[in-house]
């Protein structure tokens, strides 16, 4: 079940933490991780599956990849989509980074959630530490992981920034 491609194009100020299971308002966790990256940054398909689009009252534009081996990925606050509903393969452009729904005022970002089969929300930072380490690998020279100290907004998370050929 690893992620096949990281879910947002190779940019510079890319950045994510591992804010799974935080305390969101009226009473609700985070269900994902936030990758942050500058509005209209591409979001690629994270593996091969059925596209559906969905326009959702708390995260605005949403997309849901239901990929051939039976995960759910679901990523919301897009500021707009790529095509219709399709069947997509991964790292197919399939929408572009946002503030919308209940992020408007926030830094712009992709809300990124999986769910295995069967199952729940599961915390997808593992999968997008690996699939980002494998992009810079198989990117020919792309950039450089640095496990740096992010302060993200008054959370005070610890996170990890992608940085373009350091």
């Amino acid at each position: 079940m690893p992620l096949r491609v990281f879910p947002v194009a190779d940019v510079p100020g890319v950045r994510f933490s591992d804010d799974f299971g935080d305390a969101r308002s009226d009473g609700r966790r985070h269900a994902g991780n936030d990758i942050f990256a500058p509005e209209g940054t591409p979001v690629l398909a994270p593996d091969d599956g059925v596209l559906t689009l969905r326009d959702e009252s708390l995260g605005g534009r949403s997309f849901y990849v239901h990929a051939d081996d039976g995960v759910v990925y679901f990523g919301t606050h897009l500021s707009g989509w790529e095509g219709a509903e399709r069947r997509v393969r991964a790292g197919e452009v399939i929408g572009y980074v946002g503030h919308g729904g209940n992020a408007a005022g926030t830094p712009d970002h992709l809300h990124f959630e999986m769910h295995p089969p069967g199952q729940g929300a599961a915390n997808p930072f593992p999968l997008l530490r690996a699939a980002e380490r494998r992009g810079i690998e198989t990117q020919g020279g792309g950039g450089h992981v640095l496990p740096w100290f992010l302060v993200l907004g008054a959370l005070g998370a610890v996170g990890y920034a992608y940085r373009d050929k350091l």
